[in-house]
């Protein structure tokens, strides 16, 4: 008899067919580098936020000023929430007090006002009455940043060009002066960021990055040749930055080279989502020690987790209530505090909630995890009885008066799932870490899934007795 680790950590397999080792899925998991895994952060409400909504229209963008809050609503609302929880409407009916244009708003803070851009007139707030246009007559913009003392912005066209303001006069826009052309190729530039100083120009052929110049303003310091994708798909990584390019692949760059992160498996649901990724947006989160970078895609209804670390991926869920189901993550917009160390998260109810790592559910509804390991043969592909498995994980953990189960199933070859085995996790007199089942069968491949949900979740390891049979 011998006995092997089956790992269910490890990521989506880089394979897409299940008998090479495809399909194994970790949803609303996190794992860490001993391969150890504990359910995903929950979503709770935020204590600076009022219990009645101000408004329902879905939340869509969200930013940090000084002491406020500023996010955006679908409806084309401003909103801000001050250091004592008010929330104040910086928008009434007036169309200039309300962000032009149709695009994903994009937020940036300056130390006298925020400025946010939406695909139309970038719209600003000076900290009291109402938002206003920003003057100057800027172009419109779909993104707008904040470097080197200007604010800088792309144009809502097909010309690739970027146009900024004088040097702390930001509602001061020199006609056919302070603009310069990703001209490596004549090709749009969906989107602006920034990355270590340097502005990061999105087009649809090349990636460019614009250094600070002290003649010339902003100068070409490096393109990369390849095309972006959904311009809010880009995710910030400290000194570098992730995002889908314009062939549905995930690239993780520095702005001088790049790596195409996603697998094969993570790139065939990208292939399969197909259109459906044009409005894919980013977030990064980051937790202890785990640094992601979540892809949202609302259409699709899915998210996809990179762990730059461990580089491995994962998917996160919500839960269909009408359903009774796994559906798409509530999270429609998000931004982190660095003061509060809080990541605050938009809902479609128009409420801003935060993520959180000692919450089990989302606002009340199920996180349920899953983790499924490859098919496993034990490099034979003769028949193999399985003795028995001993599962190790912390019990005796009740997580708001529920103690919890965990349900382990298996199926052989491409067949059916078994019927799980309910394992508890355990009220607060259960310490024994390892839980075994015995006598499992037969088979030749067998893949394996673990189901939680809603509990304080730490899976350390899963073993199983076999012995490999003479036929």
């Amino acid at each position: 008899m011998a006995t092997e680790r089956i790992q269910f950590s490890g990521g989506e397999s880089p394979s897409v067919d299940e008998l090479a080792g495809g399909m194994p899925a970790q949803t609303n998991l996190l794992t860490d580098a001993a391969g150890a895994l504990r359910l995903r952060p929950g979503i709770s409400a935020w204590s600076s936020f009022p219990s009645v909504i101000p408004n329902t229209s879905e939340v869509v963008g969200i930013g940090i000023w000084t002491t406020y809050v500023i996010y955006v609503t679908a409806d084309r609302y401003i909103w801000a929430v001050n250091s004592a929880g008010n929330v104040s409407a910086l928008s009434d009916t007036t169309t200039s007090t309300r962000l032009d244009g149709a695009g994903r708003p994009v937020i940036t803070a300056l130390r006298d006002r925020v400025v946010i851009a939406g695909g139309g007139k970038p719209q600003q707030w000076l900290g009291t009455g109402l938002s206003s246009r920003l003057g100057g007559s800027p172009p419109n913009m779909t993104h707008v940043q904040a470097i080197a003392q200007r604010l800088a912005g792309n144009a809502n066209d097909p010309s690739g060009i970027i146009y900024w303001s004088d040097i702390g006069a930001y509602e001061t826009w020199p006609t056919g002066l302070n603009f310069a052309e990703a001209e490596t190729k004549p090709d749009p530039c969906v989107g602006l960021y920034l990355c270590s100083n340097e502005l990061v120009a999105l087009g649809t052929e090349t990636i460019t990055m614009l250094s600070p110049d002290p003649s010339v303003v902003f100068s070409p310091a490096r393109t990369i040749d390849v095309g972006w994708g959904p311009a809010h798909s880009y995710i910030g990584m400290d000194e570098q930055f992730m995002g889908l390019d314009a062939k549905n692949r995930v690239l993780y760059s520095n702005g001088r080279g790049f790596d195409v992160v996603s697998t094969p498996f993570i790139g065939q649901q990208l292939e399969d989502a197909g259109t459906n990724v044009a409005d894919a947006w980013g977030m990064r989160y980051k937790l202890g020690n785990y640094n992601l970078g979540i892809l949202t895609l609302p259409t699709d209804g899915r998210s996809f987790v990179y762990d730059t670390d461990l580089k491995q991926w994962s998917e996160w869920r919500g839960w269909d209530a009408d359903a009774g189901q796994l559906g798409k993550m509530p999270i429609t917009a998000s931004c982190y505090w660095p003061e509060k160390k809080l990541t605050l998260v938009g809902l479609a109810t128009g409420q801003i909630a935060m993520l959180d790592g000692a919450a089990y559910t989302d606002l009340g509804q199920p996180i349920a995890a899953q983790a499924t390991s490859t098919f496993v043969d034990h490099n034979s592909s003769r028949s193999k009885k399985c003795h028995g498995v001993r599962v190790r994980f912390h019990r005796g953990v009740v997580a708001d008066g529920d103690a919890g189960y965990l349900l382990l199933s298996y199926r052989d070859d491409l067949g059916p799932f078994c019927e799980p085995f309910r394992i508890d996790i355990g009220d607060p007199t259960m310490v024994d870490p390892v839980v075994s089942l015995r006598s499992l069968g037969t088979y030749r491949q067998r893949q394996w899934r673990i189901l939680v949900d809603s509990v304080a979740f730490r899976f350390a390891s899963f073993d199983e007795d076999f012995q490999i049979l003479d036929m």
